[in-house]
């Protein structure tokens, strides 16, 4: 089962991570109210610290479908050291 995983980067408060993407605050206002900017941003964050946005749940678990939400961010969470904010199913 493939997921896009969405990290917990926080954009308005990391200011380590906003200086080395180069943001002032008219970026981060901006990210805040756009959800297709926040998405971008997510995107370079995940760059930048060397996480996925797709992972194989197979790669965790025998079988995917059988293991609550809680086991699938705690995995992920351990495993690439980030809290997860969401993540959703992209394909069986």
């Amino acid at each position: 089962m493939l997921v896009k995983v969405r990290w917990e980067f926080d954009v308005e408060n990391d200011t380590d991570t906003q200086t080395m993407l180069g943001l002032n605050d008219d970026d981060i206002k901006a990210i805040v109210a756009d959800p297709e900017r926040l998405e971008l941003y997510n995107k370079n964050a995940a760059s930048l610290f060397g996480v996925p946005q797709y992972v194989d749940l197979n790669l965790f678990f025998d079988d995917p479908t059988t293991v609550t939400d809680d086991q699938i961010t705690d995995s992920l969470s351990d495993e690439y050291g980030w809290l997860v904010n969401s993540f959703e199913k992209v394909k069986d």
